[in-house]
This record gives structure tokens, sequence and C-alpha cells, in this order.
């Protein structure tokens, strides 16, 4: 620290002594000199990571992917017995009237940022445009990026693939993609599918360039990611903060890295030779959650639920935006709760709010949940993800209010979300074998099956038991063992 200040310190009286005139030229000079370091340290970091690409590669065996449940879940749901709807005053739960905590739905995004003016030679420099999830986008990049990979895949390839980024133009190019993260407000993974989609409108026809372009441009942005390759075909391996299921992965340093599926390639695959060493600089892990919808041009389309309760019909209208729907269905399997933390677009929101508080407004906390708990179970057909899918597909909130059929935990997350946004009662998740479901705490003590968790009493509420009203366990699942999850 001495040193630094005595050097300092006489770089400063040398300059004070100069004429204004040379202070400025040295200043210049030294800024130069202290920005070309910059660059060169930069240069030389890709420069190292090139060399390394060229010789520390290794095979690894990849894993089949993760099963989280190995439990059938039912493919028939029993209807409950009908139980006589509670006097208000036995037992009594407060009256239902908090305002909605669904924020208004902002403006659709019809305008992007504009590309800043390429620094130098703007002949080297092509734009590209195209939709993302329908929002238009408009990218410039250095025309020294479109060389593809070679046929051929292995890791002399792949390291001329990154040379040929490497000495291209890409701050002006990443500090684009940058600007698009903020605006369109997407997470870790809504970043990867951009990322991925703006290689291939550089790309074409090229899957395993814009499988490399989406991996230099995760590195770049501090994205622990790896490259690997099997037959000729390139995949993207991805660290995750989070468990992906029914998605292969390999083992490296004590840690799972995910083949992802980028596109419509099968990922279905017994080996993957990559490398081992991480890129120059600090690095993250993807995080899968998301703190709330990408801010996505809408492509609005009216549904219309319908259910019965207590004698009484409702239909409750929504706006459903296909292009968020679109962007949910990229999307990896990941941890249950991360399920029940989303949200749905405002657009949505709002017109859900606006269709079901008139309903429960004024109504008992009891009476209010029945509500929506008859709402989840019969506005929509019960399903299997198999039976609908073919394979195990979780959904979001804003997925189950989508299509026609669901199954537990969708429903599960979607009366979580009611629950707490309509009502502000506290909700956990219960995780029995081969299915989900919900317990809600009430205002008072409502009797009934029940679940002490922290030292709080909450209510069973299943979203799937036809006809159940709160405190109903379904019989399948009355004796088994149950596992209670939270989340924020």
């Amino acid at each position: 620290m001495r040193l630094t200040s005595f050097i300092l310190g006489l770089f400063l009286i040398g300059f004070m002594s100069l004429s204004p005139v040379n202070a400025q030229q040295e200043f210049e000079q030294w800024k130069h000199q202290q920005q070309q370091e910059f660059r060169e340290f930069r240069d030389a970091r890709d420069k190292e990571f090139m060399n390394y690409l060229q010789q520390e590669w290794k095979d690894f065996q990849a894993y089949q992917g993760l099963v989280r449940d190995k439990t059938p879940k039912p493919e028939d749901i029993p209807t409950a017995e009908t139980v006589p709807e509670e006097k208000p005053d036995k037992p009594e739960t407060p009256t239902i009237s908090p305002p909605p905590r669904v924020p208004a739905p902002p403006e659709t995004p019809s305008t992007v940022p504009v590309p800043p003016e390429p620094p130098e030679h703007p002949e080297k420099y092509q734009d590209v445009k195209f939709q993302f999830f329908g929002t238009p986008v408009r990218v410039h990049y250095d025309q020294q990026l479109a060389g593809s990979v070679d046929e051929n895949i292995n890791e002399e390839s792949i390291s001329r693939f990154w040379k040929s980024l490497g000495t291209a133009d890409t701050k002006s190019l990443l500090d684009q993609t940058q600007k698009y993260h903020k605006m369109l407000k997407l997470n870790d993974w809504g970043y990867t599918v951009f990322a991925h989609q703006l290689g291939s409108n550089i790309y074409g026809d090229s899957p395993n360039s814009e499988t490399l372009f989406t991996w230099f441009v995760l590195l770049k942005s501090g994205y622990d990611v790896r490259i690997g390759y099997n037959e000729n075909t390139t995949y993207l391996l991805v660290p995750s903060e989070n468990m992906l299921y029914n998605i292969p992965y390999l083992t490296m340093d004590g840690a799972r890295y995910y083949i992802v599926p980028l596109d419509d390639r099968s990922s279905q695959v017994n080996g993957i030779t990559t490398y081992e060493g991480k890129y120059p600089g600090e690095s993250r892990s993807m995080n899968f959650r998301l703190s709330g919808s990408p801010a996505i041009a809408g492509n609005l389309h009216t549904r219309i639920l319908a259910f019965d309760y207590l004698g009484g019909q409702y239909s409750v209208e929504l706006q459903m935006n296909r292009n968020i729907t679109a962007f949910y269905n990229t999307y990896p399997q990941t941890d249950i709760p991360i399920y029940f933390q989303s949200t749905i677009s405002p657009q949505t929101a709002k017109s859900l709010v606006d269709e079901l508080q008139p309903i429960i407004e004024g109504k008992t906390e009891i009476q209010a949940v029945n509500l929506l708990l008859r709402f989840v179970q019969t506005a929509f057909e019960y399903q299997t993800d198999v039976q609908q899918f073919g394979k195990e597909n979780y959904l979001f909130p804003e997925e189950t209010l989508y299509y026609s059929a669901s199954d537990c935990e969708d429903r599960s997350a979607l009366f979580a979300y009611l629950v707490r946004n309509l009502l502000g009662l506290e909700v956990i998740g219960l995780d029995y074998p081969g299915h989900i479901a919900t317990a809600v705490r009430f205002s008072g003590d409502v009797g009934r099956d029940s679940i002490i968790h922290a030292g709080k009493t909450y209510t069973v509420c299943d979203p799937t038991y036809i006809m159940a009203e709160y405190g109903m366990t379904m019989p399948i699942v009355q004796d088994k063992e149950v596992t209670v999850f939270t989340f924020d």
C-alpha cells in the first residue's frame, strides 16, 4: 500500500510540473496505455483458453435423467362425498376483503433498444432481426462471426471456432445481449434461450454453430458452462443451483453438468467428450428460479373456465398470453417449489383477479378456500403428464390455466398462487409418494386434517381431490408418509 501511494505521488508531482498541454498529452498517453494493457489481458485470457481447448479433453459417462418421484400418479381421481357447508360461526374465520396483490399489466413491449453504431468500418457489421416469442429484436454483429464450425466436430474444430469469435468484435454484441437481458426481464434460462435464438438467426441451419455460439455468449456473460460433443454433435453442459429432471447429465468436480436441450435434437447420449477446466475469471451456476414473467409481447386469446359451487354457477373469463406459454414450453423440468414460487403474467393475473375477487369478496376464509378449491378441481380436466404430453411435464400456474388438462402438482401450484394472492393466506406444499397437495394456514383453528410445520398448524387442502373441501385428504395417500416443502 505504501509503495503504491509513493508511486502515485511521484506521478502526480511529475504531472503537476508539466505545462497544461503536455500534461493533457501525458494523461491521454497514460490512459491509452492502461486501456491497451486491459485489452491485452482480455485477449491473453481468450488465447490461453483457446490453447487449453486444443489439448485438455476427456471422455465422460453420461447418466440418464433423474426421476423426481418414481411412484406412478393415479390415473383416476376419486370424488369426495359432499360435506355440508360449515355454519358461518363454527368454526369461525375472518371475512375475506383484501385488495389484490397482483400488479397492473405493463404496456406490451413494442420498442427495442437500437443497437449502437459500429465503432469503425461499418461495412464489417451486419444486422440481424428476429422475433423472440413475438417481441422484435435487432442486433448488429461482426460478420466475422458468421463462419460455421467444421462438419467434423472435435477439440481442434471447436478451438478454431472459439478463435474466430475471440478475434472478432464481440464486445458490442455482448453489450446488446445484456440490454435485452434486462429489458425483457429474463432469468438465467431465458437468457440462454435468447442467446441460442440469436445464434440460430446468425448461423442459419448449422445447429452445432448455434450451440457453440450460445456457449460463447454464456461464458462471456459470467456463466460456468461447458461444451461437449459426441458423434459430430455439440451439446451445452450446464451446472445448476436447482435439480433438473429427465435430462441427461455428467459429473465433473463433484457437480452435475446437465445436457440441456436447446433444440429438437435428442440429448439421450451415453457419453460426452469435454474439458474439465473453467474459462478464466468469475463464473456462476445457473438458477432456474423465476422471480417474474418475462416482459415479452402479448399474443392474447380469451379462455372461459366454468365451475359450480353450492348451487351457484360461475364463469371466469381469462386473457391468456400464448407467447408466455411458448416460453414456458422450453423450460427444463426442475424443482417443484420453483413452480409454486412463480408468478403469472400481468395481463392474465389482472383478468384472474378481476374475475375471481368479486366471487370471494365478503366470504369467510373457509368459504373462499372451498370456492377456490372447487374452481381448480373442476374447471380443468384431470390427466397425468404422460397421458397429456407423453412424458413428465410440470406446469407453471399460467400453463395450467392455458392447457385443457392438468394433474396434481400443476393444480397445487395454481391453487397456492390463488390463495396467496387473493386471500393473503400462507400455503405449504405436501409431497406424498405419487401425489402433490397443499395445506393452508387459516387465521383460527378449523379442525379436520392438518399438518404441524415450524410450530404452525396448516389444514390440508387438495386441489385434485374432486369435490373435496378444506381439511379432506385423498384416501389413497391418507396413510402415506408426507414431506413438507415451503416456498417464498
